[in-house]
């Protein structure tokens, strides 16, 4: 199936004229909790690739090393060591909470916004879709985009390690060395992209999919992004010019074109899922079954209520079912020994049949006969 970008941004206008002011309010709202990640997976690639950037911009000015060294130098010279531990024992503790606030809070108020989006394309969705995720396999939810996300992490690795190398020679040699590392952790970004490109949709697949495993989910984004990574990268970039001219509106445009780019994501998702649909048959039939036993598990969960409400009727009316027992059981011998009678009786009840018709004919022509007799009687005794 061709990957139509034009088609997939026209169907997601046409769907925001019906809901755009409440898909403006559930992004302001993400981007405030979770920072504004659109996918929760192929942010990694996009701050990688800044953070290169950034450093081989400064390498290239030739002031990085200078920098460095200065600094070095001032904080020798002031000897604080404890200065120097506090902050290090703040900084640990800020980058924990933000670990911790990433993995319960920002990946499922992803998942949450990707679930509105998509309920939106077909009918009306509340602002609680947002929160979806905290309700339905929270923990799993939570476990599927941590290890999703420390893929992509270990991936960044690829671009952190060369660079971080040639920071570090940059400040013991002269040589180029660090130069060719800087260069090899700018190549390192392209595989950093394609891996976040091929986990793009697990959230979107975690949305529609709440009980399945991130082993799951993130082999079906593999299927899914198959041939379309590149399509996808350049549905992305197509989105350059609104972001600019939101920013040239003092960043305030930026937040109003995000539900056009969270819509247009979500169209993206649903057809690469045709598509995947059409390919694998059998797979989503068996993450339907797998969506099918999770629901009536829930249904259990549910029902649990009302039948440890109705246990103790049932309790109550077991002796009275044992009383009646019994009786039933000698009502069922009677029965069985009346049953032979009724089969002799019935030949007999045929025969007499006609007898019994003939009899109540007799009957009937000699209540009439009476009848008219009185009635003449009666009209002689008038007429004397």
């Amino acid at each position: 199936m061709k990957f139509d970008r034009k088609l997939l941004k026209t169907n997601a206008k046409t769907g925001l004229k019906r809901y755009y002011w409440l898909a403006l309010l559930v992004t302001v709202v993400h981007s405030v909790l979770a920072g504004g990640s659109s996918g929760g997976v192929s942010s990694s690639s996009g701050s990688a690739n800044m953070q290169v950037n950034q450093e081989s911009i400064e390498y290239s000015t030739g002031s990085f090393s200078e920098a460095m060294e200065s600094f070095s130098e001032s904080m020798t010279q002031s000897g604080n060591e404890g200065m120097m531990a506090v902050i290090g024992i703040v900084a640990v503790v800020i980058f924990l909470a933000g670990l911790a606030w990433s993995l319960f809070i920002a990946s499922p108020i992803t998942v949450g916004k990707n679930s509105f989006f998509l309920e939106s394309r077909q009918k009306e969705a509340k602002f609680g879709y947002l929160f979806n995720a905290f309700k339905n396999n929270y923990m799993k939810t939570v476990g599927s985009m941590f290890t999703t996300n420390l893929i992509i992490a270990a991936y960044s690795l690829l671009v952190l390690v060369p660079v971080f190398a040639g920071m570090i020679l940059a400040l013991v040699t002269e040589n180029a060395v660090w130069a060719a590392l800087i260069l090899l952790g700018y190549v390192m970004v392209i595989p950093l992209i394609i891996k976040s490109y091929q986990y793009l949709m697990v959230p979107y697949i975690l949305a529609e999919n709440p009980g399945m495993s991130g082993k799951e989910a993130r082999a079906m984004s593999t299927a899914m992004t198959n041939g379309y990574k590149m399509d996808l990268f350049v549905l992305g970039l197509s989105f350059f010019p609104w972001i600019l001219l939101g920013m040239l509106a003092c960043c305030v445009g930026v937040v109003f074109v995000a539900p056009y780019i969270e819509a247009t994501n979500a169209e993206a998702y649903c057809f690469l899922k045709a598509n995947y649909q059409l390919k694998n048959p059998t797979a989503m039939n068996d993450t339907t079954a797998a969506a099918v036993e999770e629901a009536t598990a829930t249904a259990a969960v549910a029902a649990a209520p009302v039948v440890e409400e109705v246990a103790p009727v049932v309790e109550e009316a077991a002796p009275v079912a044992e009383e009646a027992a019994p009786v039933v059981e000698e009502a069922a011998s009677v029965a069985e020994e009346v049953a032979p009678v009724a089969e002799e009786a019935a030949p007999v009840v045929e025969e007499a049949a006609p007898v019994v018709e003939e009899a109540a004919e007799s009957v009937d022509e000699a209540a009439d006969e009476a009848a008219a007799a009185a009635v003449d009687a009666a009209v002689e005794a008038e007429e004397e």
